[in-house]
């Protein structure tokens, strides 16, 4: 691409570089100029026009910017018109946005001609919401240019993993003196939490907070269906060998992991009966605030593998208050 001033003899097919106004009306920036345009810049007493010329082995902004886009899109995502060097990638499906962070700064980092931008990795987002951008900085790009940040940033370095709906269990115990108010109130934020990832709660069980008692809570809501069990206790786990955990071992369960590099929700347990995953509730799961269960939720919400490493790396942007 040449960039610079043009005389009016050779400015048909030049891209103009800045809007101009005229008398007879306007040129918007980016218009590739054609006889009749020539004409009228010339009435207008104008020696020459500032604009780029698109050499052999150029691609144009659009062109170049749909081509970026293509490459970066994978399972969940729909492309956008390219207009004015820019093309969009918006989500097809109520998901988990995954980004390969790693990828998307190789691409920016090939050449200051090329830009993508994302929003946050690991957000929820909903159908039609634009999530990703991919803007072509001069009009034209060299075509090697744009295939290097194709290969810097390989195939589908962003996807959005849907929701499945799904039938989520929820336990609470109780000790002597527990409010059914209380209970309630965790019933109810947690039913929001569960049903804004797109499933239900069910079955919801309240037994006390004695190790037999909820050991068969456990059987009865497996029983049941569910397919996610969440486990909100009268007392918060503070050991894998605390009441809670020791009854999903004694339920046949298995304890992945305990605690996380997020707060608040540091004190979240992660274990599994068979297939299905069991969430033991910090204390903050109780409110609507964002905390860490949100961030293992979302994720076995979209099927996504979700082990203790996982989890261990949900440390950097973990402290969410």
């Amino acid at each position: 691409m040449i960039f610079g001033e043009v005389p009016l003899d050779r400015a048909e097919g030049v891209i103009l570089a800045h809007t101009m106004v005229l008398e007879t009306g306007k040129l918007i920036k980016g218009r590739r100029l054609g006889l009749a345009d020539v004409a009228i810049l010339r009435a207008a007493g104008l020696p020459r026009v500032t604009g780029c010329t698109v050499e052999p082995g150029d691609l144009d902004e659009n062109e170049a910017a749909r081509t970026v886009a293509q490459a970066l899109a994978g399972d969940g995502l729909q492309l956008g018109p390219a207009s004015t060097g820019r093309c969009n990638l918006f989500a097809r499906h109520h998901g988990l946005l995954a980004i390969d962070a790693g990828r998307i700064g190789r691409l920016n980092r090939v050449d200051e001609a090329v830009t993508a931008a994302t929003a946050v990795p690991w957000t929820v987002v909903t159908p039609g919401q634009r999530i990703a951008t991919v803007k072509i900085i001069p009009f034209a790009v060299d075509s090697a240019t744009v295939h290097a940040c194709v290969a810097a940033a390989g195939k589908a370095a962003i996807r959005v993993h849907p929701f499945r709906s799904r039938p989520v269990g929820m336990i609470l115990t109780a000790l002597p003196g527990t409010t059914d108010t209380a209970l309630d109130a965790t019933v109810a934020v947690t039913r929001q939490r569960v049903e804004g990832l797109g499933s239900r709660l069910e079955p919801e069980l309240r037994c006390p907070h004695q190790p037999d008692a909820l050991e068969r809570s456990i059987r009865q809501a497996l029983d049941g269906g569910c397919e996610i069990l969440l486990i909100s206790g009268a007392l918060v786990t503070t050991d894998r060998c605390d009441m809670v955990p020791a009854a999903i071992v004694r339920a046949g369960g298995t304890i992945v992991h305990f605690g996380m590099p997020v707060e608040p929700g540091n004190m979240l347990l992660l274990a599994r009966i068979g297939p299905v995953p069991v969430l033991v509730l910090p204390s903050c799961a109780r409110a609507e605030a964002l905390n860490g269960l949100d961030l293992v939720l979302r994720r076995i919400m979209a099927d996504l593998p979700t082990s203790g490493r996982d989890i261990m790396e949900l440390g950097v942007g973990g402290l969410l208050d």
